[in-house]
């Protein structure tokens, strides 16, 4: 999101009332820094706070709505500004007072040191209800031409009552909308609206009957207006002011303009603080409907310092995050959040590090943590005075009104009252000692990681003195040229001879995941820092070996190739309508398994190939990325028993995605599964950019596609990883990943590797949506409430190189349930020789190597590769030739994909009579 404030222009014309419902006076406050948190270390008076902000007259103009006008306005999603409470008058000294104690590049709210208050976006969807979509407010889908502001001003008549006039926006409010109003109209009225709640009470600026029209983008689609991230266009209005108040406090003002929406920071304190019989049961949304004026001033009362008064709202405690509905309850507190608490807050998850959309916090304000110190801390509930006097009432009645049982009763509350203060000093230092202990820990950390990276253990098994990567690179990123004018960062990875041994038990086991995205992650917390360095090295070891194999290649190539990325992105795609296709095999549409003795023949020819033909390049395939395959790696691979490596992996999900279309002829534009290429999985767990990359991009949007992705139920991914090949799928329908690991046996994998997976897994889904819903409008599922599963595929035991024959038979024959084909050495080769079959057949090669290896093997007499070579000019289709053409009544060759009566002439160049079964055979056996 954009930090930068909103624009200013001129005042309009407007009335006085507007902006006259707030209190105007100035309490002391600390000095505060800008950029970071209140400092107590002196005080000062804060300057005499005055806002535009005018909840009184917002909630006069709503109540006005007849309930088609509401209905109107909940179509948006602002239906919840529709519960606002008519406050008569706003505290503005609580609210300044909230404002110096933010912390802006934190998000939170420092009401002492030891009591600190985090705030989240999602916190301001739940007290106003208004859209918390995944579009930017002033992103790239909000820019709006001149032309388009224009017709709004002159449509709202805003260029007659002042240039950004809030009173032109209500007037139009006021005019009467019906169920037989123009369609113009109607949008009219919810675009005025927008304007008029941001302007008086979700946005305010310094002018009076002023709106801003940086966000007018977001508004010109009234049906794109629920799209939209509402919530954090406020928060970020709001800290914009909270940096504002600060400077001013700064430069010893004497008095400020509070702006942005500051009555969202007083709603979230009251309903946090511990205020006993004021507390509001969190059972409703949007909060403000909880918020009439009367209890709402006897929260403020009642949270008011009662030794500093109104310029104090510290005192109270925060109540316990499992009593409350905001995002915060998600976060385990390291401590009791009020003194009546007596139980820790349970089912709540830490979020991941690096998951949140701003700034990371330090360790000492992990949000994990609602830190309240002031209060007792009893474990159970422990006998307090209360019961002391009770017991002495019951046991010794005669002197309950004697000397010596009031001097008993004060010694005992005397000595609770050292042992709390006692209690609250041990936590304290507990609490530093932690914070220092984890700073140590980063240090030490990174002290440990730089002298083990200029090591080189590989060469050093392996007898060598020196290492020759070491003498040109030893820095800790090294960085290497792609063909394009891009660099990725990278680091070398230190191979060993070693391999991890693999698991030899699995069980399916689900894993229920949370909505929210923070949430979703915390599985990966478990996962050890140790296992994701590794991961990360892997993959940024793979990026720089794919990225040399490309380095001939000139600097601007007129093709896509290997890391190239976009500086903009695209617009979205709308999604209107899906539905998802049902699976092949219940549709008879499976594509069939190439013929089983053409395949061997094919084999038979690459082992007969010399060394000079099999270096040369038989696929050169340039969509959605330029990939090219050698002989010598199809032979090695498919054929011998080297392991399959990224590229060769890329080609055969691009041959199985054409297969899918070629057996679903009668509805291609409905595909049950979609192959993503391995390059998704290295890029996003190399830590890289992926949201702009170019493959990725056409891999999951563009005119590459030749069906609906929508309509896919099936999301299938192989990924490469140190251990082996697993895939992973996404299924839409029932949101289950599917981890489908050919190692996993019996009961299930150990927590080391189960751990490492869920790393990988949830990792690689997020990006999958982040990418989706970067690339489309309403993607139809989204990436909360998701759950992992284990199945056991294997019917034997796999090592590690035999992974990628497994991984090819998985993405084949895996319906969403179980294998149509069951996985065993046997069927899993079978499987890497017939994807030779398959690349050999790849639509799109540019490199005819691989077609004239086809003819060769299937016409040896008849080759029309041969006839080129000859000379001999073409002669008109043979007899037999045009015979089998009216028989087969096909209208392209499964060879080389060029029409029948083109292969016809081709094997006609010899004038030679070719046989009709033989012909037959040929394209049968394709």
């Amino acid at each position: 999101m954009d930090d930068s404030t909103s624009q200013s222009g001129s005042c309009g014309a407007g009335d006085a009332r507007y902006g006259k419902d707030v209190a105007h006076a100035a309490a002391p406050c600390p000095v505060a820094h800008p950029e970071g948190s209140s400092s107590t270390a002196k005080s000062a008076d804060p300057p005499a706070p005055t806002s535009r902000i005018s909840v009184k007259h917002a909630t006069s103009v709503i109540q006005k709505f007849d309930d088609y006008k509401k209905w109107l306005v909940e179509q948006i999603g602002f239906g919840g500004m529709l519960k606002l409470p008519a406050v008569q008058k706003l505290s503005l000294e609580c609210s300044a007072w909230i404002m110096s104690r933010v912390s802006v590049s934190h998000r939170e709210i420092k009401l002492r040191d030891n009591k600190v208050l985090r705030f989240f976006t999602e916190d301001v969807h739940k007290v106003f209800g208004i859209p918390c979509g995944h579009r930017s407010v002033k992103g790239r889908d909000a820019i709006i031409n001149p032309e388009a502001v224009h017709f709004i001003k002159t449509t709202l008549q805003m260029d007659k009552t002042g240039v950004h006039s809030l009173r032109a926006a209500e007037n139009f409010l006021l005019r009467d909308i019906n169920e037989n109003s123009s369609k113009l109209e109607k949008d009219c009225f919810q675009i005025a609206f927008v304007i008029f709640v941001m302007g008086h009470v979700l946005a305010p600026t310094t002018k009076h009957n002023y709106a801003t029209i940086d966000y007018w983008g977001a508004i010109a689609n009234t049906e794109a207006i629920v799209q939209f991230n509402w919530c954090e266009y406020v928060l970020v209005q709001l800290l914009d002011a909270v940096k504002k108040l600060k400077s001013d406090m700064l430069a010893n003002n004497q008095s400020t303009n509070l702006t942005g929406c500051h009555f969202f920071f007083q709603i979230f304190l009251l309903d946090n603080l511990d205020l006993g019989i004021l507390n509001k049961p969190h059972n409703a949304i949007p909060r403000i409907s909880d918020f009439d004026p009367e209890s709402f001033r006897k929260m403020l009362i009642m949270a008011a310092d009662p030794v500093k008064g109104i310029t104090s709202y510290s005192h109270a405690n925060l109540r316990d995050a499992a009593t409350v509905c905001y995002t915060r309850q998600k976060f385990p507190s390291s401590v009791p959040s009020s003194s009546t608490s007596r139980r820790p807050p349970s089912g709540c998850a830490t979020p991941a590090i690096g998951t949140l959309p701003y700034k990371t916090p330090l360790p000492d304000r992990d949000a994990g943590h609602q830190i309240n110190t002031d209060a007792a801390m009893p474990s159970s509930a422990a006998p307090g005075p209360m019961e002391f006097a009770k017991y002495l009432r019951e046991k010794h009645p005669h002197l309950v009104a004697d000397e010596i049982t009031f001097i008993m009763k004060q010694q005992y509350a005397r000595g609770l009252m050292q042992l709390t203060q006692a209690s609250n000093s041990i936590q304290q230092a507990l609490l530093q000692a932690r914070n220092g202990l984890q700073m140590d820990m980063y240090k030490f950390s990174d002290q440990l990681i730089n002298s083990v990276s200029t090591r080189c253990v590989c060469c050093r098994v392996r007898g060598f003195t020196d290492c020759p990567a070491s003498g040109t690179a030893n820095s800790k990123s090294v960085r290497f040229t792609t063909p394009v004018a891009h660099k990725i960062q990278g680091k070398r990875l230190e191979l060993s001879e070693s391999e991890a041994t693999s698991p030899v038990s699995q069980n399916v086991s689900l894993r229920k995941r949370s909505a929210n995205m923070d949430d979703s992650v915390s599985s990966s917390k478990k996962t050890t820092s140790a296992a994701s360095f590794n991961v990360v090295n892997h993959f940024k070891a793979c990026l720089m070996s794919i990225a040399e194999m490309y380095a001939d290649l000139p600097a601007n190539p007129p093709i896509t190739v290997f890391g190239q990325r976009s500086n903009n992105l695209q617009k979205r795609e709308y999604i209107f309508q899906h539905g998802f296709a049902t699976d092949p095999w219940c549709r008879g549409v499976a594509p069939h398994p190439p013929h089983a003795p053409t395949t061997d023949i094919i084999a038979a020819h690459f082992l007969e190939l010399s060394q000079q033909d099999l270096l040369r390049h038989y696929i050169v395939h340039a969509s959605p990325r330029l990939i090219r395959i050698t002989g010598m790696a199809m032979l090695d691979q498919l054929i011998g028993s080297r392991p399959l490596d990224h590229e060769l992996a890329s080609i055969i999900m691009r041959r199985y995605s054409q297969s899918d279309q070629e057996a679903n002829s009668e509805c291609s534009y409905m595909n049950w599964r979609h192959n993503i290429e391995p390059e998704f999985a290295t890029i996003v767990l190399a830590d890289h950019e992926y949201l702009t990359n170019i493959s990725i991009q056409k891999q999951l949007v563009g005119n590459d596609i030749p069906y609906d992705i929508t309509s896919c139920q099936m999301f299938f991914l192989p990924v490469p990883l140190e251990d082996g090949w697993i895939v992973i799928m996404w299924d839409m329908m029932s949101r289950k990943l599917h981890v489908l690991d050919p190692l996993i046996r019996g009961e299930g994998p150990h927590n080391a590797t189960r751990d490492k997976l869920e790393m990988v897994v949830w990792k690689l889904h997020h990006a999958l949506f982040q990418c989706l819903n970067e690339y489309y409008v309403g993607w139809p599922t989204q990436d909360g409430q998701w759950a992992t599963k284990y199945p056991v595929i294997a019917q034997e035991t796999f090592c590690r190189d035999e992974t990628d024959g497994c991984v090819l038979h998985i993405v084949r024959h895996y319906d969403g349930q179980k294998l149509k084909i069951p996985l065993t050495k046997f069927n899993a080769g079978r499987t890497k020789r017939q994807a030779l079959h398959e690349c050999i057949k790849l639509q799109g090669n540019s490199s005819k190597l691989a077609h004239e290896a086809l003819w060769t093997v299937l016409a040896p007499t008849d080759s029309w590769v041969d006839s080129v070579h000859s000379g001999i000019p073409p002669g008109p289709p043979t007899t037999a030739c045009q015979t089998f053409l009216t028989w087969s009544n096909a209208s392209a060759c499964l060879v080389c994909r060029i029409t029948t009566h083109q292969v016809i002439q081709n094997i006609s160049l010899h004038h030679r009579e070719l046989d009709f079964q033989r012909f037959a055979f040929l394209l049968c056996a394709t």
